[in-house]
């Protein structure tokens, strides 16, 4: 049976990406897959779980810092994802582990925020 969300995470391999994966393996809810975009950079796929899948994509002449947009690097990853959801997780990111679990699947869009850094979600 497919996953029921793929999330995608653009990357430029900083150290926060390890809490970034490990908020995805923390998930209560095993029905994901994860696709790793690297950005410019050669693939490191240190993560020994079948449904995380690491790929990389040439450095583009657009500049956010001195990697290609962010953008650009999620529509890679989109492309590749086949589940009935694509979830957006930023490599400085983390997730609650009850994120999959809040999908409602009678909804075409679920919206839920991060959590801070200090495991609270930020208010607007």
């Amino acid at each position: 049976m497919a996953a029921l969300v793929t999330f995608i995470i653009p990357t430029i391999n900083r150290p926060t990406l390890q809490r970034s994966v490990e908020s995805l393996l923390a998930q209560t809810n095993p029905d994901w897959e994860a696709i790793i975009v690297y950005d410019g950079i050669p693939v490191v796929n240190n993560f020994n779980d079948p449904r995380i899948k690491c790929i990389s994509i040439p450095k583009s002449g657009e500049l956010v810092g001195a990697h290609g947009a962010a953008g650009r690097v999620r529509n890679a990853g989109i492309k590749l994802a086949t589940t009935a959801y694509i979830g957006l997780l930023d490599d400085d990111d983390t997730l609650g582990n009850d994120y999959v679990n809040q999908i409602n699947p009678i909804f075409d869009i679920n919206i839920f925020r991060m959590l801070g850094d200090d495991g609270i979600i930020p208010r607007l």
